[in-house]
């Protein structure tokens, strides 16, 4: 297997421990357990996919298991929901095994020099196409690929900034550990950071603010406390409204 192979056998078995048995957490340990790969491997597929984009992950640790990076995901990003799922719709793999991938998103990742035209009447593609920065669903075929803007309003991202402030400001008095508040304390100021950018990008803003919800969670029963207040429903909200979807 290649790179890219490794890569989507990897992306299937999180989104069935993830999306299907419910799991809230997949760590390296998991990982390592299940699929017996060697190290190289499965830091390779696992690099892969967090430079794509198509995972959340959250607190990265120090050290390794058994050579394997320490991580711990939380869920898969919605272009990687977009992937695993358009393979099961096309039939190819019902659930995830742990044989040879023969994905059909893979293969069309790999065939940049297709030449034969695939289509009918509208949109014919010869090769992958791209369509980048749309707000709605132009195409749909094999080889063509929609990218959607994530864009917030100028009131939204007003609001989504003071929210996160506010929550930030709140979390601090929350009374938990100091290595666990540490962690919530570097992910909301990655978020505000983020949002407080010209052009912010509201998947990293998620992807920061979900990992202090996710470390918030694990102190007790602290998170029913959070899940009351008027920001995290706020910022939760926003995110929705560009079908970023926040689970608390």
């Amino acid at each position: 297997m290649n790179v890219i192979e490794d890569a989507g056998e990897l992306l299937h078995f999180f989104y069935e421990e993830i999306n299907i048995k419910g799991k809230r957490i997949v760590d390296t340990k998991d990982v390592v357990n299940t699929i017996k790969w060697n190290s190289d491997r499965i830091n390779s597929s696992f690099n892969y996919l967090k430079d794509k984009n198509y995972l959340v992950i959250g607190q990265m640790g120090s050290g390794n298991i058994q050579g394997v990076e320490i991580f711990r995901i939380m869920r898969l990003s919605p272009l990687g929901i977009d992937i695993v799922e358009k393979d099961k719709i096309l039939g190819n793999r019902s659930q995830i095994d742990h044989n040879l991938f023969n994905n059909t998103i893979i293969k069309e990742l790999n065939m940049g020099n297709v030449t034969k035209n695939i289509g009918g009447t509208g949109i014919t593609a010869g090769g992958d196409v791209t369509f980048r920065d749309v707000s709605g669903q132009v195409a749909i075929g094999q080889h063509i690929i929609q990218i959607q803007t994530q864009t917030l309003s100028a009131s939204d991202k007003k609001e989504l900034l003071d929210c996160l402030i506010q929550f930030q400001k709140e979390a601090i008095k929350l009374g938990i550990p100091e290595d666990e508040l540490s962690t919530v304390n570097g992910d909301l100021k990655a978020a505000i950071k983020e949002a407080e950018k010209e052009k912010p990008d509201p998947s990293k803003i998620k992807s920061r603010f979900e990992g202090a919800l996710d470390t918030i969670k694990e102190v007790g029963d602290t998170i029913e406390k959070v899940s009351k207040w008027e920001w995290t429903g706020k910022v939760i909200e926003i995110l929705g409204k560009i079908g970023l979807s926040i689970m608390l």
